[in-house]
């Protein structure tokens, strides 16, 4: 789940995707991912301060991007059809 997360708050994705094998990785992952749904929109909606507000303005754009990506999470082993 982490490097889903991460991806997301690096790069501009439509769609994210995390594959976990073990069950207990997946149900921290969708716990993580209920914590991302709830507190994202509130981060991402921080006012900027005036000191370094370019970099300010830079950082509100690249959060409002990760609003955008819709994230899931499977259980399972993709290499097993």
């Amino acid at each position: 789940g982490k490097p889903v997360f991460a991806a997301v708050l690096m790069h501009t994705f439509k769609r994210a995707v995390g594959i976990e094998i073990l069950a207990s990785l997946h149900d921290a992952a969708l716990k993580s991912l209920t914590f991302w749904n709830k507190h994202i929109e509130e981060f991402a909606s921080q006012p900027t301060t005036a000191t370094g507000a370019q970099q300010d303005c830079q950082d509100a754009s690249e959060n409002t991007r990760a609003l955008k990506t819709a994230l899931e999470f499977f259980c399972g082993d993709i290499t097993k059809g």
